[in-house]
C-alpha cells in the first residue's frame, strides 16, 4: 500500500487571513505540519507530501529547503470559496500531478501540533484491512446539545458523572486517509468502516480564528 500526503495552502482565507504564514517562532505556521509529513516520508512511511497551491510562497522560507515536499501548481480559480470535495477533485484530475499511490493521505497546516505516530497508527490500522479510511477525531466528554434537544444524555433521567457519558466524537479536520478510487466514485473523504483515531485536544487543534493562532503561538513558543 502506498500513501500519498497531499494539502492544500491559500493566502486569502476569510475567518484568519493569511493563516497558514502566521509566523510562529520566526517559521510559517504551514511549516510545522509540513514537517512532520516530511518527516514520515524520510522515513519510507509515506510518499513526498505534495502541497498544491496557486503560487509557490514556500521558497521565499529558508526552513523549507529543507523539507522533503513537492509544490503542485493549481489554477487560482480555486482560492476562492470552493469546498474540499471541488480541490481534492481538481488536484486527482489535474494532469500535471500524476497521482498512482492507492491511498490519499489529506492533512491540514492549520494543524501543528500533529504527531508522526499518530498518522503511523492510522496508516497501519489502514494496512490491516480492517478499515477502508481514518480520521482524527476528538473524544468529549461533556453534556452536549443538538438542535435544542441533549445529544448525549436524557434530562428525565439522573445526570450521569461527564466521565461517564458516552463521548460525541468531533473530527478535527487535520487528517484524513482514503481510497483514491473510493473518493473518486462516491465523493466522500470517509468511507464505511473508518478508523477513528482519538487524539487530544491540543494534537487535534485546528486554526481557524485569532484566539486560536494566539494559543498555538504561546504553546509552540514556550517549548523552544
Amino acid at each position: 500500500m502506498e500513501f500519498q500526503p497531499i494539502t492544500f495552502i491559500r493566502k486569502n482565507s476569510t475567518r484568519l487571513p493569511n493563516k497558514s504564514f502566521l509566523e510562529i517562532n520566526k517559521k510559517p505556521l504551514c511549516y510545522y505540519a509540513i514537517k512532520t509529513l516530511s518527516d514520515l516520508s524520510d522515513e519510507g512511511y509515506v510518499r513526498q507530501p505534495i502541497i498544491y497551491s496557486s503560487e509557490d510562497y514556500y521558497s521565499n522560507y529558508k526552513d523549507f529547503s529543507n523539507l522533503n515536499y513537492k509544490f503542485a501548481e493549481r489554477d487560482a480559480s480555486l482560492d476562492g470559496d470552493v469546498d474540499f470535495n471541488m480541490l481534492m477533485s481538481s488536484f486527482l484530475k489535474d494532469k500535471k500531478v500524476s497521482i498512482d499511490a492507492e491511498y490519499i493521505l489529506f492533512f491540514c497546516v492549520t494543524g501543528p501540533f500533529m504527531k508522526k505516530e499518530t498518522i503511523a497508527d492510522m496508516i497501519e490500522n489502514i494496512k490491516s484491512s480492517e478499515y477502508d479510511s481514518s480520521f482524527t477525531g476528538i473524544a468529549i466528554k461533556n453534556f452536549c446539545w443538538f438542535k435544542n434537544k441533549p445529544l448525549n444524555y436524557k434530562l428525565d433521567e439522573n445526570i450521569p458523572w461527564t466521565q461517564n457519558l458516552t463521548p460525541v466524537i468531533k473530527e478535527t479536520s487535520s487528517l484524513y486517509i482514503f481510497k483514491k478510487e473510493d473518493f473518486i466514485r462516491t465523493g466522500r473523504r470517509i468511507g464505511s468502516k473508518p478508523y477513528i483515531k482519538i487524539v487530544d485536544p491540543m494534537e487535534g487543534h485546528d486554526i481557524d480564528y485569532q484566539y486560536e493562532f494566539t494559543l498555538a503561538k504561546k504553546i509552540l513558543e514556550e517549548k523552544i
